[in-house]
């Protein structure tokens, strides 16, 4: 095995940063937010919602019964949470509701020898 030498290992570093300063270049161009605005906007979004089409049919046609689970887990989720208030999801976040809870637990309850009254 030859070794190499000090100034042929210098040349191949040297070759190797500019070839690394290169591919940063092109890539600094292409994500520039230029470069990402254009892309944005030139995207034909008919196309992309046909492919989405595509894809899904072709996906729940391959296994219906996933599809299946997880359409009623979606759905079950959304009908959950379509009645509950905001707030009521917030935690710890004391509600009209659990303040009422929390003063009926508070009062002292009245037996019903007190509550009749002549």
């Amino acid at each position: 095995m030859i070794m190499a030498s000090s100034h042929e290992l210098q040349r191949r570093a040297n070759q190797a940063r500019e070839r690394l300063s290169e591919r940063l270049g092109e890539l600094t161009d292409q994500l520039s937010p230029a470069a990402v605005v254009g892309d944005f906007l030139s995207i034909d979004y008919d196309q992309a919602r046909q492919d989405v089409t595509q894809f899904l049919s072709k996906h729940v046609r391959g296994n219906p019964v996933a599809f299946a689970l997880i359409a009623a887990g979606v759905g079950w989720l959304l009908i959950s949470e379509a009645g509950t208030p905001l707030a009521k999801l917030a935690p710890g976040r004391v509600t009209p509701s659990r303040r009422k809870r929390r003063r009926a637990k508070a009062r002292p309850r009245k037996s019903a020898s007190s509550r009749r009254q002549p």
